[in-house]
């Protein structure tokens, strides 16, 4: 369905006509109406091409695209020039200093001539029909936005969609923007301009499409269009986010109570001042912003009831929309928010008990934590097996042994603990801690167990999150009022595996320096999917001997499995499967020079240790490497570019992962002996 514009009047008025193509064939440029399209950058070079030529092949041709740069300093204005120079339509203007994302918005959105505005971030990729499907179906409505796709930074699939993360719905009420996450996002939207001109000018307490989102409420309605128009690329770069936004990182960082308390009043007295005064829903917000004055014990029940008696809007937007059970804990949750930023503890548990990739992803948080506050006594909790890895971390001041903590009273550096951070839930451990009466025990909000055992509950579900194991546990920092938000390429810093044992002599001499140390640790305990043992030996065959020193590692009791790959590259490789503790292994990685594997403990412990860790991973959910890949400076991944579950109910055969051939290995072990 099209649009074409009657000139019966003065006034201007938008009739629907049946297709795209009739509007082209009777009407000119000037006869439909005109959509603005404005995209921010900020040094986005890198995925700005892309994004344009999206922009500028869209099948609604009625458009004019404004790019705002805010003061960029790399490459990003002169491709901006580029286009400008090719394409009528398409306008720069250059920010003299940096305004920062909501007020870069702001200012494009006034340069604007069109009826409907459509904002646009620089390193996505819109689909051709976006602007025409949108536009067919806003109707009367304030605005309408679509769902969007999840792509990588090379413009992949990750098989997973906004809907899936977050609820996609209308909106036609201000209480559903009360809380922040709000999931009408601004690339996805088209915008009636006398929305954006009631709008302005927008607080940098919010995000400039929050903002929209709310005055839209009360000017129409925001529309839901559940068709995918977007393709949103999740990288280094945009993982706090997108784009730089640092302004309003300043403004909603909590450090402590009360800025988080002054922060909730300031954008509740933002809302009241802009909602109109006819609208019953002003006198609830009027309320809020009351409960906000203090966590006094009035205030904090007034304001669980205000939420549980407008729950139906004020959390219709949350993914647990459906279930009114989970709406009702939200409520009483309310009621201890102000829990949640807490008094900075002498001392810290970081309990994480499972295998030893999981702890090696889980060291970061130490780190984090040592950075933040340096005479703070860290000590992590795990299985008596990862003691070694555990130990080398320089920001652990104790490794505590889980059955220990189970059966006996703990002590950090001769004092009680202080806190405990759960970042794998597990029932007993979190009832031990409550009984132990240590004060400040942090979960997860979507665990029960956790909310009676817990009194600081942070909201994180790792099930359908687009992030990397690794940055969903630096999130459980939350309380500590300090960021949480972390790039691969910052994350690669946080291990902190420098207090590495020294390699026993009957080891060290095993190694020729002249040559690229390289491991092959084969299997993974039943972990994880696994590269045919057939593929390492074409892998090893093909290697030129003069260049590479191979070894084999395993576990004594996959010694055996092995021996069929040992038998047919005895005299290629050096078998160290069974030889060494695990102490002696990682001093042993740390004095190579790179390791190939799938998703095991090594792979994680050669990346935090800056070696080249190639990973072989299958492109399946939960187990794909957008949530397990190793993080390093050297780490590189080897994937199936598709969706697959076909052996999710049968582990013993992986096609996916047998489609990765030995030469593409070779190829990359080439490339990095250069």
């Amino acid at each position: 369905m099209g649009w074409k514009l009657s000139c019966n009047s003065q006034k201007k008025t938008f009739i629907k006509d049946n297709s795209m193509d009739n509007v082209k064939e009777k009407y000119t440029k000037t006869t439909i109406p005109l959509v603005s399209i404005v995209i921010a950058t900020y040094n986005g070079e890198k995925f700005l091409k892309e994004q344009l030529e999206s922009l500028v092949n869209q099948t609604y041709k009625n458009c004019e695209i404004i790019a705002i740069d805010d003061n960029s300093s790399d490459n990003t204005v002169n491709i901006l020039h580029e286009y400008a120079a090719k394409y009528s339509e398409f306008r720069v203007v250059q920010n003299e200093k940096n305004l920062g994302y909501v007020k870069n918005f702001e200012k494009g959105f006034s340069f604007t001539k069109g009826d409907f505005i459509a904002p646009c971030d620089q390193d996505d990729v819109w689909l051709p029909t976006k602007i025409e499907v949108l536009l067919n179906h806003i109707d009367d409505c304030a605005i309408a936005y679509c769902n969007s796709e999840f792509i990588d930074s090379a413009g992949n699939t990750l098989n997973q969609k906004m809907s899936d993360i977050k609820t996609l719905t209308d909106f036609d009420n201000p209480l559903m923007y009360i809380e922040v996450g709000i999931s009408a996002l601004g690339h996805a939207m088209l915008i009636r301009k006398d929305v954006v001109d009631t709008a302005m000018p927008f607080p940098t307490l919010f995000s400039h499409d929050n903002w929209l989102g709310f005055v839209a409420s009360f000017n129409g309605s925001v529309k839901f269009i559940d068709d995918v128009l977007v393709q949103y690329r999740r990288h280094d770069m945009n993982l706090t986010n997108a784009l730089h936004k640092k302004d309003r990182k300043k403004n909603i960082k909590k450090r402590n109570r009360q800025e988080r308390l002054m922060n909730a009043y300031q954008c509740l007295d933002a809302m009241y001042a802009k909602c109109p005064d006819h609208l019953p829903e002003k006198d609830v917000i009027k309320q809020l912003r009351k409960s906000h004055e203090s966590y006094s014990l009035q205030n904090n029940f007034l304001r669980m009831q205000l939420f549980f008696q407008h729950r139906n809007k004020i959390l219709l937007h949350k993914k647990y929309r459906h279930t009114q059970l989970k709406r009702c804990l939200h409520c009483l949750k309310v009621f201890f928010q102000n829990h949640l930023i807490m008094k900075i503890p002498a001392n810290v548990i970081i309990s994480r008990t499972d295998s030893i990739g999981d702890v090696v992803l889980s060291l970061p948080l130490a780190t984090v934590l040592k950075q933040h506050f340096p005479n703070m006594i860290i000590g992590f909790m795990g299985a008596k097996y990862t003691q070694s890895v555990i130990e080398s971390c320089a920001a652990v001041d104790q490794f505590i042994d889980i059955e220990d903590f189970l059966t006996k009273e703990i002590t950090l550096a001769g004092e009680k603990p202080q806190c405990i951070i759960h970042v794998l839930p597990r029932k007993n451990i979190a009832q031990r801690a409550a009984k132990l009466n240590i004060p400040q025990r942090i979960g997860t909000f979507n665990r029960f167990f956790h909310w009676l055992t817990c009194n600081k509950l942070v909201k994180l579900s790792r099930n359908k999150s687009p992030l990397h194991e690794a940055q969903l546990n630096l999130k459980l920092l939350k309380p500590f009022g300090i960021k949480t938000d972390y790039s691969f390429q910052e994350i690669a810093d946080l291990y902190s595996l420098t207090k590495i044992p020294a390699l026993p002599p009957q080891f060290e001499k095993l190694l020729d320096g002249n040559k690229f140390k390289l491991i092959l640790h084969p299997k993974s305990r039943g972990s994880a999917r696994e590269w045919d043992l057939n593929y390492y030996a074409q892998l090893i065959n093909s290697l030129d001997l003069n260049k590479f020193q191979i070894f084999i590692s395993g576990t004594t009791n996959e010694k055996l499995e092995l021996q069929p790959l040992l038998d047919r590259v005895a005299n290629r490789v050096t078998d160290i499967s069974g030889l060494m503790n695990l102490s002696e292994f990682i001093a042993f990685i740390a004095a190579c020079d790179g390791l190939i594997a799938c998703s095991t403990g090594p792979l994680h412990i050669a990346a935090a240790l800056n070696k080249h860790a190639l990973g072989i991973y299958p492109p399946m959910h939960p187990i794909h490497p957008a949530r397990w890949q190793p993080i390093g400076k050297k780490a590189q991944v080897f994937v199936l570019d598709k969706n697959c579950n076909a052996c999710r109910k049968d582990k013993s055969v992986c096609f996916c992962m047998q489609a990765i051939e030995p030469s593409q290995l070779k190829q990359a072990l080439e490339l990095i002996c250069q």
